[in-house]
Parts: structure tokens; C-alpha cells; sequence
């Protein structure tokens, strides 16, 4: 009769144990879902803009909205040459130059939005000796690092000129995977670039924006491509870091 027990408990307990080990491990998500584009402003141009003068130019980004606190705004701006003199934001965000040449097509500024934005206005006023068409438009990334914002690599942000009615191409060099990589694009007045991988962020003039999250670290290569129509006159790319820890 203790046999018949004995038995019968050691085979409750393989059975158990076999139930213990079959259970599955929770899964582990990749973070790179962290990075995502939280908003954009609309296709306004400089009709938006009340500060124009002989001398002074200007572009707005209009009707910016986010859904989630601590974005990391970005500002492109065609600059057309002209450097900046003035930034006012509709929700007093502080804008800080990333990328700005003297006599460059393009600028890139951002800011942190310590708040969730409802229809956020951006003006830029340039400063010059002759008046100029301007372009700006803003977007939103969410669960960037706001600590360290951007991709550490030396190389970002990158630049280049392109060649009259033509196709152009830029590398972008990561440090790091996973970052929202974009390229700011001036289009030279004609459609939006045809692109190779990358999606549509917005276009406003002569300005256009595109992104993707990337998948390793390297070069990545943005190609705009003139089948469309397109003649870009110079690209501009950079790269957002995800943010770490739980």
C-alpha cells in the first residue's frame, strides 16, 4: 500500500515540474517602438507670416499638435541664405540652433516641449539686405532622450549640395540603432522628393522633411530622386537617440 502512495506522489510531482519548466518567459520588446513621430505642423507658407519687410523675411510652422509631454521639437527652415534673427513660439518654446550655415540653404533647430502642444504656432524672422521666399515646418518626436538628444556621432549633422536637375544622395552616419534619422531636403520649388525608404513628414514651399527609424548603426543613404520632378539644391540629415531605462 506505501508503494502504491509513493508511486502515486512522484508522479504528481514530475508532473508539476514539467508544468513549472513548460511555462513561457515573458517576452522582452524591442525599444525601438519608443521613437515615434508625435506630430507635424501643417502647410502653411509665408502667407502666415505679418512681419515681412524689404529687409526682413519670415516663415511660419502652423498648427503644431502632440499627443505626449517631454517631444523633442524640430524646426527646418529654408533659410535661403539668410541667418536668423527671431524665433517666436506660440507656447513659448525655447529653440536652440543645431545646425545653421553661414549663406546655407538650410537650418535646423530644436526644442524640448515639456507639455503636450494643441495647434502650435512658429515664426522665424530672417534678417538681411534683400527680402527672399522662406520656408519653416516643426515636428514632434516622442521618446527621444532629452539628456542627450541627439545620435553622438561626429559626423552629424551631415550637409550636401546638389547638382542642378538632379538626383542627390546623402549619407547619414549612426552611432547608434534605433535612432529617428530624418533628412531636411530644399526642393528648389518642384514636387517632393521620390526617396528611398524613408517616410513623409511634411512639405511647406521649398522645404521638405523625411524620416526613418533606423535599424543598426552605419550609413544610411537618403536619395531623392528627380523622377518626380523634383530638383533638390541641398540636403540636410541628422539623428534623434531613444531614450534608456524602463
Amino acid at each position: 500500500m506505501r508503494k502504491k502512495i509513493y508511486g502515486w506522489l512522484v508522479t504528481v510531482i514530475v508532473a508539476l515540474s514539467m508544468a513549472g519548466l513548460s511555462t513561457p518567459l515573458p517576452t522582452v520588446h524591442a525599444r525601438s517602438d519608443y521613437l515615434t513621430l508625435d506630430g507635424r505642423s501643417g502647410p502653411g507658407q509665408n502667407g502666415d507670416c505679418q512681419v515681412s519687410s524689404l529687409t526682413v523675411s519670415c516663415a511660419a510652422a502652423i498648427g503644431l499638435n502632440t499627443t505626449r509631454p517631454n517631444d523633442v521639437i524640430v524646426l527646418a527652415m529654408f533659410a535661403d541664405g539668410m541667418s536668423v534673427s527671431q524665433i517666436i513660439d506660440k507656447s513659448g518654446l525655447n529653440f536652440i540652433p543645431r545646425f545653421e550655415r553661414a549663406g546655407g540653404q538650410i537650418a535646423e533647430y530644436y526644442a524640448i516641449a515639456p507639455s503636450i502642444l494643441t495647434n502650435d504656432n512658429t515664426t522665424v524672422v530672417f534678417s538681411a539686405s534683400y527680402h527672399a521666399l522662406t520656408f519653416a515646418l516643426t515636428f514632434a518626436v516622442a521618446g527621444a532622450n532629452t539628456k542627450q538628444i541627439f545620435d553622438p556621432s561626429q559626423n552629424l549633422p551631415s550637409e550636401t549640395s546638389c547638382p542642378p536637375l538632379s538626383s542627390c544622395n546623402l549619407t547619414i552616419q549612426t552611432l547608434v540603432p534605433h535612432d529617428f534619422v530624418f533628412a531636411i531636403t530644399a526642393t528648389g520649388d518642384n514636387p517632393i522628393c521620390i526617396t528611398n525608404g524613408f517616410s513623409f513628414i511634411q512639405f511647406v514651399g521649398e522645404l521638405e522633411a523625411d524620416y526613418l527609424i533606423s535599424s543598426a548603426t552605419g550609413a544610411l543613404t537618403f536619395h531623392c530622386s528627380n523622377r518626380g520632378g523634383a530638383s533638390p539644391v541641398a540636403i540636410m540629415g541628422d539623428g534623434i537617440f531613444h531614450r534608456t531605462g524602463p
